[in-house]
């Protein structure tokens, strides 16, 4: 996959990258992280679940699940994760992204596989295709 050279800030002072494979942003260039808690984590109503479990097809840059594992870590709660994604990011860009955020280098600590850290959670990363029927 393609994509700029430089990180574009968004207006919330976290960083977005252009898709030149897609012609858009990955993120809501008013912010990044913005649009990960309203959009992601306020949308899917985690918090009201007595198991925090996320199925997430598309990984991107990450930012969902740092920004739910954040919410997680600071109620106390337990995350299971699993993301699907057809486009993996590179290392190098998934550690620019996340280089402010405190659990940054489960995003980027190696590809596919089950990793875990801190209270409780798993994050599971396939990479490639689904098979189509």
């Amino acid at each position: 996959m393609a994509y700029t050279a430089g990180l574009e800030l968004t207006l919330d002072g976290s960083a977005t990258v252009y898709s030149e494979r897609y012609g858009e942003f990955f993120h809501n260039r008013f912010g990044a992280k913005t649009q990960a808690r309203h959009v992601f984590l306020e949308g899917s109503m985690i918090r009201t679940h007595a198991t925090w479990r996320v199925l997430e097809i598309g990984f991107g840059l990450g930012l969902n699940f740092l920004t739910t594992l954040q919410e997680a870590n600071a109620r106390g709660r337990a995350l299971d994760y699993r993301a699907f994604e057809l486009d993996p990011q590179p290392r190098d860009l998934l550690e620019k992204i996340g280089r402010d955020e405190p659990a940054a280098e489960v995003v980027f600590s190696g590809f596919g596989g089950v990793h875990r850290r801190g209270r409780f959670f798993s994050l599971e990363r396939g990479f490639g295709g689904l098979p189509h029927r």
